[in-house]
Protein backbone atom coordinates (compact mmCIF):
# COMPACT_ATOMS: atom_id res chain seq x y z
CA UNK A 1 0.00 0.00 0.00
CA UNK A 2 1.11 3.37 -1.04
CA UNK A 3 -0.09 6.97 1.06
CA UNK A 4 -0.53 9.39 -1.77
CA UNK A 5 -0.26 13.01 -0.55
CA UNK A 6 -1.49 15.87 -2.12
CA UNK A 7 -2.42 19.67 -1.36
CA UNK A 8 -6.12 18.23 0.48
CA UNK A 9 -4.91 15.32 2.17
CA UNK A 10 -3.11 11.82 2.79
CA UNK A 11 -5.14 8.75 1.16
CA UNK A 12 -3.88 5.34 2.11
CA UNK A 13 -4.24 3.16 -1.64
CA UNK A 14 -3.08 0.43 -3.45
CA UNK A 15 0.20 0.36 -5.21
CA UNK A 16 -0.56 -0.01 -8.73
CA UNK A 17 -3.37 3.02 -8.35
CA UNK A 18 -0.99 5.39 -6.60
CA UNK A 19 1.98 4.70 -9.07
CA UNK A 20 -0.72 5.71 -12.31
CA UNK A 21 -1.59 8.73 -10.48
CA UNK A 22 2.05 10.16 -10.10
CA UNK A 23 2.79 9.03 -13.60
CA UNK A 24 -0.67 10.62 -14.72
CA UNK A 25 0.08 13.89 -12.55
CA UNK A 26 3.52 14.06 -14.48
CA UNK A 27 1.88 13.97 -17.67
CA UNK A 28 -0.07 16.74 -16.94
CA UNK A 29 2.63 18.45 -15.80
CA UNK A 30 4.72 18.16 -18.58
CA UNK A 31 1.39 19.38 -20.67
CA UNK A 32 1.44 22.41 -17.99
CA UNK A 33 -2.29 20.87 -17.38
CA UNK A 34 -4.61 19.92 -14.88
CA UNK A 35 -7.11 17.41 -14.38
CA UNK A 36 -9.25 15.89 -12.03
CA UNK A 37 -8.76 11.78 -11.04
CA UNK A 38 -10.94 9.64 -8.94
CA UNK A 39 -9.14 7.32 -6.81
CA UNK A 40 -10.27 4.57 -3.65
CA UNK A 41 -8.71 4.85 -0.62
CA UNK A 42 -8.82 2.93 2.41
CA UNK A 43 -10.50 5.08 5.22
CA UNK A 44 -9.11 5.20 9.30
CA UNK A 45 -12.58 3.04 9.91
CA UNK A 46 -11.35 0.47 7.08
CA UNK A 47 -13.76 0.50 4.94
CA UNK A 48 -13.07 2.08 1.03
CA UNK A 49 -13.79 5.29 0.13
CA UNK A 50 -13.83 7.55 -3.28
CA UNK A 51 -11.73 10.80 -3.17
CA UNK A 52 -11.45 13.14 -6.02
CA UNK A 53 -7.77 14.42 -6.39
CA UNK A 54 -6.64 17.60 -8.34
CA UNK A 55 -3.65 17.03 -9.89
CA UNK A 56 -0.76 17.92 -12.78
CA UNK A 57 0.37 21.36 -13.05
CA UNK A 58 1.65 23.49 -10.24
CA UNK A 59 0.33 21.13 -8.17
CA UNK A 60 1.92 18.28 -5.78
CA UNK A 61 1.83 14.88 -5.08
CA UNK A 62 3.77 12.20 -3.42
CA UNK A 63 3.40 8.26 -2.83
CA UNK A 64 5.15 6.57 -0.17
CA UNK A 65 5.16 3.25 0.77
CA UNK A 66 3.51 2.57 3.34
CA UNK A 67 3.44 -1.00 6.28
CA UNK A 68 0.07 -1.78 6.91
CA UNK A 69 -1.34 -5.30 7.72
CA UNK A 70 -4.39 -5.02 6.02
CA UNK A 71 -4.70 -6.37 2.22
CA UNK A 72 -3.50 -4.67 -0.61
CA UNK A 73 -6.45 -2.30 -2.32
CA UNK A 74 -7.07 -3.00 -5.47
CA UNK A 75 -9.37 -2.18 -7.73
CA UNK A 76 -8.32 -2.31 -11.35
CA UNK A 77 -10.90 -0.30 -12.82
CA UNK A 78 -9.95 2.57 -11.19
CA UNK A 79 -6.00 1.85 -12.54
CA UNK A 80 -7.40 1.32 -15.92
CA UNK A 81 -9.63 4.77 -15.73
CA UNK A 82 -6.40 6.46 -14.69
CA UNK A 83 -4.23 4.82 -17.53
CA UNK A 84 -6.64 6.30 -20.12
CA UNK A 85 -6.73 9.12 -18.71
CA UNK A 86 -2.70 9.31 -19.63
CA UNK A 87 -3.23 8.38 -23.43
CA UNK A 88 -6.11 10.22 -24.06
CA UNK A 89 -3.15 13.23 -23.71
CA UNK A 90 -2.06 14.85 -26.48
CA UNK A 91 1.10 17.14 -27.08
CA UNK A 92 0.26 20.56 -26.94
CA UNK A 93 3.63 21.97 -27.76
CA UNK A 94 5.09 23.59 -30.92
CA UNK A 95 2.45 22.96 -34.13
CA UNK A 96 2.49 24.24 -38.01
CA UNK A 97 -0.39 26.73 -38.46
CA UNK A 98 -3.05 24.87 -41.11
CA UNK A 99 -3.67 26.92 -44.07
CA UNK A 100 -6.91 28.25 -42.65
CA UNK A 101 -4.94 29.85 -39.31
CA UNK A 102 -2.64 31.55 -41.49
CA UNK A 103 -4.78 32.74 -43.54
CA UNK A 104 -6.76 34.45 -41.00
CA UNK A 105 -3.67 36.21 -39.63
CA UNK A 106 -2.77 40.12 -41.12
CA UNK A 107 0.96 40.07 -43.13
CA UNK A 108 0.91 36.74 -44.58
CA UNK A 109 -0.53 36.57 -47.39
CA UNK A 110 2.22 35.44 -49.44
CA UNK A 111 2.64 32.79 -47.61
CA UNK A 112 -0.20 30.76 -49.07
Amino acid sequence: MKLLTNGTGTYLTGDRIADAVVRLGIALSNEQRVDVVEIPYRAPHGGVEQAMLTIGWQTRVNAETQSTAGDELVDHRAVQAIVAQAHRLVPHGDTPMSRDEVGHTQGYEDML
